[in-house]
């Protein structure tokens, strides 16, 4: 259950790190908040959310085989 944790958060951070890369702040706006994702972005981000959950489904069930 432990490893199944930290590869759900190892997933979790890269979201958020390709998230803030993917999207400056608005220069124009007085509190900074981000532009909207571009669509191609935003399948890219669900699409490593969908691996994630695979990853961490892997770490969690696939020993239990052995």
């Amino acid at each position: 259950m432990l490893w199944a944790g930290i590869a759900f958060a190892m997933g979790l951070f890269l979201i958020i790190a390709d998230f803030r890369m993917a999207t400056a702040p608005d220069p124009a706006d007085k509190y900074k908040r981000r532009k909207k994702l571009n669509p191609v972005a935003a399948k890219q981000l669900r699409a490593m959310f969908v691996w994630t959950l695979a990853v961490t489904a892997a770490v969690y069930y696939v020993p239990d085989w052995f």
